[in-house]
Parts: structure tokens; C-alpha cells; sequence
């Protein structure tokens, strides 16, 4: 147990006359006796009545007789602890929490309380270590665990608000939540796949909910729709280019009157600039790390990823692409146009 300051304001025995009720302090899931219930009871009223009458060393007294029964009350150490720091008695208000913390205290509200006043007055790594023992406690409610994670986040400490979830998880290995936000933390933290696996698995045990549904969008974000392996594929980028050139050889089939004999060379020239222009068009959309044009067009010249064509490359092959597909357009459609032409009066 901390040693108490000698002005402090926190009373080496709290109450008038030695306690005869318990030699040792209970905790909050400790039953209480009739006697010690009351004692409890009328300790509190008369620590608000000397507040009222602004006898701060009367109230503290009071409240820390009820801790010297019930080590981690909430009330009674909360108004203790806030009375303390409102008055400039930081250390007695931290004497009072350890009291609580290492007296074997399971209250997920004291370990909150405990937080907060280690922030308050500076012990940070205090802090994290009181929200380490919260995500540990068997019956710490979700909820505060979340709200201990997200004042981590919001102060700028993403990592020691994973470490918190993490460690939450294993006690609620079935808490959607808890997942989906963990998968907030990773992404932050620029963990790609390990956000992809949370966001699975909060998006599993429950898709229709709506951090099911949360999940599941984030999934889509951290999952891409083409994969590095992909990206680099020169036969996966003309196998798309044949289907677009295969579109074109159907109108063009049509357009000859269902007859290939008629296609003549112009269709077929507009089939074959199809097949380019498609493969250009894919490249550029998703294809960025394409090769060769990945090795002709990147302006990286580290080994350790693979080459990717810069946004002006792609921009200008995008453009190119697009001019042949409209050149072969024309080219596999003309009697189809003339006709439209005619139509339309152009």
C-alpha cells in the first residue's frame, strides 16, 4: 500500500475511532453485512453534508472510512479522488485510486476512474497500464472497453488502442463490435490484411447487423478488387482485351449481314485495333502494374516493390485506348452507322 503523505489530506485512520466491522477491506463483489451496509450509508450522507457546509477534509474523511470498508466503492472513491484534484491534492487523490487498484478491485467503473485521474495528472503510462487490466477483467462490459480504446485513438495512440482490443478479444472472442473495431485500429495503424481479417470476421458473426454491415463495406475497401498479381499479369490483361475484341467481332459479324466472306478488310482492321485499344484501356484502369509498361513507365527505382506506371502514363494510355476503340467502332460498323446516319440525318 502507498505510503500517505504527512500533509495529506487522506487520514492515516479514517474514521474517529479504529473500525470494529472488517480488519480487512472489501471489494465491490465482496457481500456486505447489515452493520457495514449502514455504516456505509450514513458514512456517504455526511460526507455530502460537509460538502455542503465546503468542509472538504470532514467530506474526504468520511469517504475514505467507506473505502476502509469497501476498497473500491465507486461513489465514495470517485467523489474522493475529484475532491482531492479539484483541491490540489493530486497525490492523496492517486493514493486513494492505487488503494483501489491494487486492493484486488474487479469494478470495471474504478478502473475508468482510474484512467481518467492518471491522464489528469500526467502518469501516462499509468494509464496504459489501467487499460490493460480493464480489456483483462472477466466482466469488464464491451462497451467500456470500447470507450477506454476510443480515448486512446482520440488522444493519438492507435497502437495502444490495438493492443487493448486485442487483448479485449480474448476474453469476448465472439463480440462483433469489438472486431469491427479492431479493424478501425489496424487501418489506422496501416495493417492492411490484418484489417481484412477482422473486418471477416466481425462481418461473419452477423452480416445482416449493423456492424455486420460496417464491416463488411470495410472489407470491400481493404480487399481490392484486383490483386498485385493481377495488377502484373500480361495474359490476364489480353485475355480481357479478347473478350473486347471478341464484342467487336460479333458487330462486325452482323454488320456483314451474318456472313464472314463479307466482313472484309476494314472490319477485320477495326477487330485488330479493338484487341489494342482493349488491352491498352485495360492497363490503364487496372492494370497499373502492367508489364512492360510497368518497367517503361514507373518512376520508381527501388527493387522492393514491383514497377507501377505512373497516373500521367496510365492517363495517356487510358486516352489512347479509348481513341481505338472508337476508330474500330467505326471501322466494324459501317453500314450499321450509315444507316443511323441516314435515320437521324446527319
Amino acid at each position: 500500500m502507498e505510503a500517505v503523505p504527512p500533509n495529506s489530506l487522506v487520514p492515516q485512520n479514517p474514521s474517529d475511532h479504529p473500525s470494529s466491522i472488517s480488519d480487512t477491506p472489501k471489494t465491490i463483489h465482496d457481500p456486505l453485512t447489515p452493520a457495514e451496509a449502514q455504516r456505509i450509508e450514513k458514512l456517504l450522507n455526511y460526507a455530502e453534508v460537509a460538502m455542503h457546509r465546503r468542509n472538504l477534509e470532514t467530506a474526504v474523511r468520511a469517504w475514505t472510512a467507506v473505502l476502509e470498508i469497501r476498497i473500491d466503492h465507486p461513489e465514495a472513491l470517485a467523489k474522493a479522488t475529484k475532491a482531492l484534484y479539484d483541491g490540489y491534492f493530486t497525490e492523496d487523490a492517486w493514493t486513494l485510486m492505487l488503494r483501489a487498484l491494487r486492493g484486488g478491485s474487479t469494478s470495471a467503473t474504478v478502473f475508468l476512474l482510474g484512467i481518467e485521474l492518471a491522464e489528469k495528472i500526467g502518469r501516462w503510462r499509468e494509464a496504459d497500464e489501467i487499460r490493460m487490466r480493464l480489456a483483462r477483467l472477466p466482466d469488464a462490459d464491451p462497451e467500456i472497453i470500447l470507450k477506454a480504446a476510443q480515448q486512446l485513438r482520440d488522444s493519438g495512440h492507435p497502437e495502444n488502442a490495438v493492443k487493448l482490443l486485442e487483448t479485449a478479444l480474448t476474453r469476448h472472442p465472439e463480440n462483433q463490435t469489438l472486431w469491427r473495431y479492431l479493424g478501425d485500429g489496424y487501418r489506422q495503424t496501416r495493417h492492411a490484411k490484418l484489417a481484412a481479417v477482422a473486418y471477416d470476421r466481425a462481418a461473419r458473426l452477423g452480416p445482416r447487423t449493423e456492424d455486420g454491415k460496417k464491416a463488411e463495406a470495410a472489407l470491400q475497401n481493404e480487399i481490392p478488387i484486383v490483386s498485385e498479381r493481377e495488377q502484373r499479369s500480361f495474359l490476364l490483361a489480353f485475355r480481357e482485351a479478347v473478350a473486347v475484341s471478341l464484342l467487336f467481332l460479333v458487330l462486325g459479324f452482323q454488320d456483314a449481314g451474318l456472313d464472314f466472306s463479307q466482313m472484309g478488310r476494314s472490319r477485320w482492321l477495326g477487330i485488330g485495333l479493338s484487341l489494342l485499344g482493349g488491352y491498352l484501356l485495360v492497363t490503364a484502369t487496372s492494370g497499373s502494374r502492367q508489364q512492360p509498361f510497368g518497367r517503361w513507365f514507373s518512376n520508381q527505382s527501388g527493387e522492393g516493390e514491383s514497377p507501377e506506371i505512373t497516373a500521367e502514363a496510365r492517363t495517356a494510355l487510358g486516352l489512347m485506348g479509348g481513341i481505338l476503340l472508337m476508330v474500330a467502332f467505326r471501322l466494324v460498323l459501317p453500314i450499321g452507322l450509315s444507316l443511323l446516319a441516314d435515320k437521324w440525318g446527319i
